[in-house]
């Protein structure tokens, strides 16, 4: 995590999986909003914080294997909104889901 940019890695387990043995959904799109909110996170001011305002997730393939990896970036940081993007492979890195997201920029609680 740093300069913008961060990488996220998670083991599958069993529960992660769909009746079709499938990775559930829900899975990629949080590895996604993880690894653009981190990006976004090294890139903010001391005493701010930020809260996902709008996800967007792109589904291309079957999420299969034992391992995600997301990789996000901070495309825009403004003084009350950001934006990023991620991608989400599997362990062998083929693409399983492209994100878009938007923040609300805020102050941390108790920083002002």
């Amino acid at each position: 995590v740093g300069d913008g940019a961060a990488e996220v890695a998670m083991d599958l387990e069993p529960h992660h999986f769909n009746p079709q043995g499938i990775v559930h959904g829900g899975i990629l799109a949080s590895v996604a909003d993880t690894s653009i909110g981190l990006a976004l996170r090294s890139r903010l001011p001391a005493g701010m914080t930020h809260r996902t305002a709008q996800l967007n997730v792109h589904f291309l393939a079957k999420g299969e294997g034992d391992r995600l990896v997301g990789r996000g970036r901070s495309v825009h940081l403004g003084q009350r909104m950001g934006y990023g993007e991620a991608e989400v492979h599997d362990g062998g890195g083929k693409l399983l889901a492209r994100a878009t997201a938007t923040f609300i920029v805020l102050p941390a609680p108790g920083a002002f």
